[in-house]
């Protein structure tokens, strides 16, 4: 067994080794420019099918071309050919591109461009050229001077397409559009040379009366009447012959035998599919066209770039005798439908082009079906399979570890005070040991063990019966009507360590608390005192100018202040701390009140700064403390000075009718506060920053002291415009 795997590991090691090596091994490829020559614009559709083809043969043949097409636009009758070429040859020497080999795409540009003028341009005379697709061989003779042709013949098969055209439709008459002009009339000759046998008769000149019956009711039945008629000169047809053939063209089969603006305006007035003798109007997607006999572009792209090969290849052209190129049946799929013709009927006889896949491969296409079918069911299977496997080894192993779990949960209670709880039984019993203090929280528990889902609860109960209540936790999972799982826990213990553990946490925070506290009050009442006591040293010494002494004197006075304010507000936050501070709530008219603020902080407001008064209601009230309310609006005048270096402070009240409420507000001018710090500023020693006298407590102290009158505080501020600090309380009328 060892050594055949080891024989099966090796095949497939040398397979990947092979693959490998194929798979990076780069083809070398020859270089080569070819230049195309069409007789159409680029817009021409089937010239898509010609292009891909002329690539495919290049790169079987070895080589790596560059290949470049100019679109002559033959049909347009008004095309300057020679601005077209030049315009085209500007191109490509920008790139320094030169042609080795040009293939010309029918007779038209082989007729007009292999002479003067056009030589000037490219160099016709020498460089290989392989005229594709040549209806007439009469049109050569205009070329044998030159030695550097390679032609592929194409004439054009007359009686296979009306032969075609009249089976087809069944009927004995077709019918062709052609002119006067050069192309019109090499076809004309070459018509009437194919039809001049049996069982064709030839109705170029229109002898026979268009679609008259009685001129006609002699010929042989099996006979096919050929008329050719011309639209672009009428009167050569002779009197209404070209109405009469209008308003009755659907009748008869038209053969379409040039590309021009005639054949398409034919094939709309018909409203039925023509036929073609040339692939220039066969395949345009629009389905006009039902059928023709003629060489395909893949053909004709496949013969000229293999000639082109042998060149490339280094044969002489003196050797490359002219050869034919292969012509098929055709028929569109799109024209089928509009007449309502089965595929099946001619897919032996005729190449159909834009049949669906499954149309024109029904026993593959339905093989691949079945096969995909197949395939699904397959692969549903196997996953069917492997969820089955995944699920049985789930269930085996969800089995183990629940017998494991069963087993050390049976170890553990072992001697311990929980219980297990496995039926609604169970929990009813537990649950009338509970405390009557947790009522609540029993009938919860039974809720819940009759509903689905996992459950937890905290209660006071005597669990063991040893008449005290300690701590017990419930747990478990109901999945189902007595499909309980769970345990009844004590958890005295846990509970009592945990609120010593949460009281000490709290101990240590109320401790830090202080003494972060005592810190910062200390070193604030360190500032002003220090700097008193220097000013006093320097007064007591005597060597002081009466200026000196003044100034001195007023920089005590300020510190004192100073002192009197951080007291003044350590004792204000004592009281509430301790909830001492008492609250003589009464309706406080604020015209006079306000009115005093105004007048005891008038003098204090530093000279540079405009003190606004704004008043607001006069006959308005509210429901405070007029001293709390005094202590609140100093903190904000107070913030509002050391924060304003120029501009103006404003005390003012709004009497607000919507909310029953008044506001009291200090505003100003000043540097403002960011957003992110407003959501701060009531902390606990928040100060904007550390070198502004003070401790840090006097927004927090207007908070606290407004929440506890029932109001609240406000702030709207703008960094670098100023702030509105405003105090909201219950108004009273």
């Amino acid at each position: 067994m060892k050594k055949i795997r080891y024989h099966k590991g090796l095949i497939v090691m040398m397979a990947i080794v092979l693959v490998a090596l194929f798979g990076c091994t780069k083809v070398e490829r020859k270089k080569a420019n070819v230049m195309v020559v069409f007789s159409y614009d680029e817009n021409h559709l089937p010239y898509v099918e010609y292009l891909e083809k002329a690539q495919e043969t290049f790169l079987h043949g070895g080589y790596d071309v560059d290949l470049r097409a100019v679109y002559m636009d033959m049909e347009n009758g008004k095309q300057d050919f020679k601005k077209k070429l030049q315009a085209f040859k500007d191109s490509v020497d920008k790139d320094h591109w030169v042609p080795d080999v040009m293939i010309f795409e029918g007779d038209r540009p082989a007729r007009t461009l292999i002479c003067a003028p056009y030589d000037s341009i490219f160099d016709f005379n020498h460089t290989p050229i392989i005229l594709g697709a040549m209806h007439h061989f009469s049109s050569w003779e205009n070329l044998n001077g030159h030695t550097n042709l390679v032609r592929w013949s194409d004439p054009m098969d007359f009686c296979t397409n009306i032969d075609l055209a009249a089976s087809l439709m069944g009927k004995n008459e077709v019918q062709i559009e052609l002119d006067f002009g050069s192309q019109d009339s090499l076809l004309r000759q070459e018509l009437s040379k194919q039809i001049a046998r049996p069982p064709y008769i030839d109705n170029s000149d229109l002898h026979l009366e268009y679609f008259s019956t009685t001129r006609r009711k002699y010929l042989p039945k099996d006979s096919i009447v050929v008329s050719v008629y011309s639209v672009e000169h009428p009167e050569r047809n002779g009197t209404e012959v070209l109405h009469d053939i209008m308003t009755y063209a659907w009748k008869y089969p038209t053969l379409v035998v040039k590309k021009d603006i005639y054949a398409e305006m034919i094939a709309r007035k018909t409203d039925q599919p023509q036929f073609s003798a040339i692939r220039g109007t066969f395949n345009d997607g629009t389905g006009h066209y039902l059928a023709g006999y003629f060489a395909s572009y893949a053909t004709i792209a496949e013969d000229c770039c293999g000639s082109a090969i042998e060149i490339l290849n280094g044969k002489p052209l003196n050797q490359m005798d002219v050869r034919e190129h292969t012509k098929q049946k055709w028929m569109d799929y799109k024209a089928m439908q509009r007449l309502g013709w089965n595929y099946d009927d001619y897919k032996d006889e005729f190449q159909i082009v834009n049949a669906p896949y499954e149309v024109a491969n029904r026993d593959t296409y339905w093989t691949m079906i079945g096969v995909y079918i197949c395939l699904g069911l397959l692969v549903l299977a196997i996953i069917i399979w492997i969820m089955l496997r995944i699920r049985h080894r789930i269930i085996r192993r969800d089995r183990k570890r629940l017998e494991h779990s069963i087993n050390m949960s049976r170890l553990c209670l072992q001697g311990a005070n929980s219980y297990m709880l496995q039926r609604e039984e169970d929990i009813q019993r537990y649950v009338e040991r509970i405390a009557d203090s947790h009522a609540d929280e029993a009938a919860a528990i039974i809720r819940a063990s009759q509903t689905p889902g996992e459950y937890q609860f905290l209660v006071l109960g005597d669990m063991e019966e040893k008449g005290t209540n300690v701590w017990w936790e419930f747990r478990f999972i109901v999945r189902g009507k007595n499909d309980v799982n769970g345990l009844v826990l004590n958890v005295n213990e846990r509970k009592v360590q945990k609120e010593q553990m949460e009281q000490a946490i709290l101990n240590r925070q109320e401790t830090m608390k202080k003494e972060n506290f005592m810190m910062k009050t200390s070193r604030e009442i360190s500032t002003p005192l220090n700097a008193i006591q220097d000013y006093c040293t320097k007064l007591t010494n005597g060597a002081v100018t009466p200026s000196e002494k003044r100034r001195l004197s007023e920089a005590i006075a300020k510190h004192s202040e100073n002192l009197t304010a951080i007291i003044s507000d350590i004792l204000l936050f004592s009281r509430i701390e301790s909830r001492r501070q008492q609250y003589f709530m009464k309706d406080v008219l604020l015209k006079p009140f306000m009115d005093s603020v105004y007048k005891h902080w008038k003098e204090r407001i530093p000279a540079n700064l405009e003190f606004q008064y704004v008043t607001g209601r006069v006959t308005a009230r509210a429901f405070a403390d007029e001293d709390r309310l005094r202590d609140i609006l100093d903190q904000f005048l107070s913030n509002a000075i050391k924060f304003t270096d120029m501009g103006f402070i404003a005390l003012g009240w709004r009497y607000h009718l919507s909310t029953q409420e008044v506001e009291l507000f200090v505003e100003d001018s000043g540097v403002g506060i960011s957003e992110n710090k407003q959501k701060v500023a009531f902390s606990l020693f928040w100060k904007e920053n550390d070198f502004m006298p003070g401790v840090g407590l006097g927004l927090n102290i207007a908070k606290r002291l407004a929440e506890n009158m029932g109001g609240h505080i406000t702030i709207s501020s703008k960094e670098g415009v100023g702030s509105r600090f405003s105090i909201w309380v219950k108004a009273k009328g």
